[in-house]
């Protein structure tokens, strides 16, 4: 994305309303004393803001879908402090970096120590390194409370439960906005709600 590109997004997102709140990560990664952070984190740095109660973290590229949004309604509704998406066979991780979300307020104590010490890190700035970092803090104190969506990777996370809407049109939870990408292979039975038609075959 160019320059003028984002100036664009960035107009629009303004326009959503007073509820917008713009963060300069460069000034709050100084302010709190970080130092050479992976860029893929920054985007988690609200789990350290005391003012926010609940967070979702995206991949600025990625559309949201209509199958996203019920799923985060269905886990907002409980009483789940996380939550994780996969939807993709390619999706076969615990965290995904731009696919989940968390009830700060629910646990807050034990959910910024594991941010403090992520963002302490000593980072490497390698591609995955931002799942590494979430598998290792948060995916331990993530399982006791937790709503995991997945339409592939059930068998191998069996705590995991099928999306509530059906895919349409091949589109899949992350997929970037300019991708062409579209999924094109049968979900496991296991991955499908139960008692489901053939329709669902990619779940």
């Amino acid at each position: 994305m160019d320059d003028d590109e984002g100036w664009k997004v960035l107009e629009n997102t303004i326009d959503f309303g007073d509820h917008i709140d713009l963060c300069n990560a460069t000034e709050l990664i100084k302010k709190l004393n970080l130092t050479d952070l992976f860029a893929m984190t920054w985007r988690w740095l609200p789990l350290l803001d005391e003012m926010v109660d609940m967070s979702m973290f995206r991949d600025s590229d990625s559309a949201i879908i209509a199958r996203e949004e019920d799923a985060v309604r269905e886990w907002l509704a409980s009483d789940r402090t996380y939550h994780i998406m996969r939807d993709h066979p390619q999706h076969c991780v615990t965290f995904l970096g731009g696919c989940w979300g968390v009830k700060i307020s629910q646990d807050r104590s034990t959910i910024v120590d594991a941010a403090q010490r992520l963002f302490h890190e000593n980072h490497r700035h390698t591609y995955g390194y931002d799942q590494q970092l979430l598998d290792r803090l948060f995916w331990p104190i993530a399982q006791s409370s937790m709503i995991a969506h997945d339409s592939y990777c059930c068998e191998r996370f069996p705590n995991s439960k099928p999306y509530p809407s059906q895919r349409k049109d091949g589109l899949f939870v992350g997929r970037p906005i300019y991708s062409k990408a579209i999924l094109k292979s049968p979900c496991p039975q296991k991955c499908r709600p139960a008692n489901t038609t053939s329709e669902w075959t990619y779940c």
